[in-house]
């Protein structure tokens, strides 16, 4: 019953029976039986769609520790929940730990189960993923397509991991600028998401998001605005102000109000998301990178408002933050660095601008060459 609420994105119900089952296993059958472990890794994965990533990893690291031990190192239950925690570290912004993980479980899967197994075909999808985290772009989508061509051959058009391989391709074709390619894709899975799963479920707000950050990049911004709010005003109603997921459904809508010019209805919405983002959000890298990105649409917004000041402390805790997650050559560091220079020529004052292009010269300059 749980797993049920689980996938159909009703996680507060999910959650009372996923506990009381994992409290009666312990409790019946000890805290190393197979049906306990199965039930920490269902609990493991709620937690993770709750945002709850520290307990998440918790439940996650256990289940991998104990399963290597009760089921062997590549028993299905144990790569299941290798990728898992896989996942939960990846979604933490911690792909170093990740991979090693991701990639003991896919190599098993294919040498034991097969290049077109489902659980396979589960670890190819989550590391084209990891490989999007670490702008290897052109080698994801190639996986993707791999994944979606062979789920098509042995699942609906409307199985949720389907849905997922459609979803994900979308995205890493985005990422290179190939938006025309994307958004026939796009368009496809939200309906099918919506057909299949609910106007409300998470997975459709995120296509809902997904699309109108799309309109956004083709210059769309008066098809983008409805999805934006949209999925704003859904996500605030089932997950809660303070949710991840709302956060950045309020970002992407600032975002479009600030290129559509309507800076008074988008600054007090950024002013809100950067304030409730720096209380509620867990430390670490991934809220680094976070904050990053939400003051630097704030700060873009308060430059075009002519509040230079204001603008400047965000743009430059902006920068200080994507070069702290990315490095200092990184494209999104170079892009925060014209932001500022950007608001120096507003503001006028020609000593910054000077400054700051001589930061991004020297940074362009170290930057790595593409391969070949």
């Amino acid at each position: 019953i749980g797993e049920v609420y689980h996938q159909l994105g009703l996680y507060d119900m999910a959650e009372p029976h996923l506990l009381n089952a994992l409290r009666i296993r312990r409790s019946e059958l000890g805290p190393e039986d197979s049906d306990t472990l199965v039930s920490m890794n269902a609990l493991a994965l709620l937690r993770f769609d709750q945002n709850d990533l520290a307990s998440a990893e918790e439940l996650g690291r256990v289940v991998v520790e104990v399963g290597e031990r009760v089921w062997g190192p590549e028993h299905r239950s144990t790569l299941k929940a290798k990728n898992i925690l896989g996942g939960i570290l990846l979604q933490q912004r911690r792909p170093d730990e990740a991979e090693p993980l991701m990639i003991q479980a896919l190599e098993a899967r294919r040498r034991i189960l097969g290049e077109n197994h489902p659980d396979t075909l589960t670890s190819a999808h989550d590391f084209a993923v990891l490989l999007m985290s670490r702008e290897r772009y052109p080698d994801a989508e190639q996986l993707l397509r791999d994944t979606l061509e062979a789920r098509r051959d042995t699942l609906s058009d409307d199985h949720p991991d389907m849905l997922a391989s459609m979803s994900n391709l979308a995205i890493v074709l985005m990422y290179q600028g190939k938006l025309n390619e994307a958004e026939p894709l796009l368009h496809e899975a939200l309906d099918a998401h919506r057909r299949v799963l609910g106007e409300s479920h998470p997975d459709t707000l995120t296509l809902v998001n997904n699309l109108g950050s799309l309109f956004f990049l083709l210059g769309r911004l008066a098809e983008a605005e409805p999805l934006m709010r949209e999925s704003l005003k859904a996500r605030r109603a089932t997950l809660g102000d303070e949710n991840p997921d709302t956060l950045n459904a309020m970002n992407s809508l600032g975002r479009v109000l600030h290129g559509l010019g309507k800076l008074s209805e988008a600054e007090p919405l950024l002013r809100e998301l950067v304030e409730t983002a720096e209380r509620v959000l867990p430390e670490g890298p991934r809220k680094t990178y976070a904050m990053a990105a939400f003051q630097g649409t704030y700060g873009d917004c308060l430059r075009d408002m002519q509040r230079y000041e204001q603008a400047e402390l965000h743009l430059r805790r902006s920068y200080l933050g994507i070069e702290a997650a990315l490095g200092p050559t990184h494209e999104q560091t170079r892009k925060a660095q014209e932001a500022l220079i950007e608001l120096y020529q507003a503001w006028g004052k020609p000593d910054q601008v000077s400054e700051w292009r001589k930061k991004l010269q020297a940074a362009s300059l170290e930057a790595p060459s593409a391969d070949p």
